[in-house]
């Protein structure tokens, strides 16, 4: 008769303390490329997300300061602090008395050239979301500059490839 010290000893592996199979080594290999997987799809449907919540928060931020100032069309004294105080920035784009990108770039409103002008300036952007950046809604806007250079609104994605370049892009929006 087998008693239940025998029944448990015929499952266990009899092998030597240290040893481990290849089975095992297989399964604990695929678990870490799975996690490895996974950390890699999130990283990625994060920036996407933090480049959809910031070309959101522009045109709305955009909007607002319009609104503001609809009754004199003229945008002279706008700047950060006064855009802060006033509730047009996003919370999500407010730290402290400045205005940063998801990824830290510097966020600035100035007036523009002329009176009836306003600009949003947005710094630190990399390459792959200059481009995205840069296409995104054309139409709002009165003007875009790429790294100092216009955007061509008639080829606006071949122009946006060739004028956003290296890893830290600055693009400023012109809306009347």
């Amino acid at each position: 008769m087998m008693t239940k010290k025998d029944f448990a000893n015929s499952f266990l592996w009899k092998c030597k303390p240290g040893y481990m199979s290849i089975e095992v080594m297989g399964v604990i290999l695929f678990v870490a490329l799975m996690i490895g997987y996974v950390a890699w799809q999130l990283s990625a449907t994060s920036s996407a997300a933090n480049l959809s919540m910031l070309q959101g928060s522009l045109t709305t931020m955009s909007m607002h300061i319009q609104k503001l100032y609809s009754g004199s069309n003229n945008y002279s004294g706008l700047n950060n602090a006064k855009a802060i105080k006033s509730g047009l920035v996003p919370q999500q784009l407010q730290r402290g008395d400045s205005i940063y990108t998801p990824w830290g770039g510097a966020i600035t409103l100035a007036p523009g050239t002329t009176p009836d002008t306003f600009t949003v300036s947005v710094a630190s952007i990399k390459e792959s979301d200059c481009i995205s950046m840069a296409t995104y809604q054309l139409d709002v806007w009165a003007n875009v500059t790429i790294n100092g250079s216009t955007l061509d609104k008639k080829s606006a994605v071949d122009s946006a490839v060739s004028l956003c370049s290296g890893a830290s892009n600055t693009i400023v929006y012109t809306r009347r």
